[in-house]
C-alpha cells in the first residue's frame, strides 16, 4: 500500500474592528450578518443595543463567503471584519 497524502487545511486569519483576531479553518461555518439591523424584535433576531433598540440577524455560512466589511456574530456580539488573510 502506498502512503496516503493528507491535504493540509488552509487557515483564514480574520481581523475585526475591535482589534480581535480569530483564525478559522477553510470551509468552517460561521454566523454572518444577513439582514440590515432593525428596531423591532422578531424571531431569530438578537438584541444588540438597548437604546435606541437594535436587533441583528445572522445566517450560518461558510467562512469562504466572508468579505471585508461584513459582520460576524462572535462571542463578543456582531463585529465588523477589517481584514482577511490566508495563513
Amino acid at each position: 500500500m502506498g502512503r496516503r497524502c493528507l491535504r493540509e487545511r488552509t487557515m483564514l486569519r480574520v481581523t475585526f474592528e475591535d482589534g480581535s483576531v480569530i483564525e478559522y479553518r477553510d470551509g468552517e461555518v460561521v454566523e454572518i450578518e444577513s439582514h440590515p439591523p432593525r428596531d423591532t424584535p422578531a424571531a431569530g433576531w438578537v438584541r444588540t443595543r438597548e437604546y435606541p433598540p437594535e436587533y441583528r440577524r445572522a445566517t450560518p455560512l461558510s467562512i469562504n463567503v466572508l468579505t471585508v466589511g461584513k459582520r460576524v456574530h462572535t462571542g463578543g456580539g456582531f463585529v465588523k471584519v477589517t481584514s482577511i488573510e490566508r495563513v
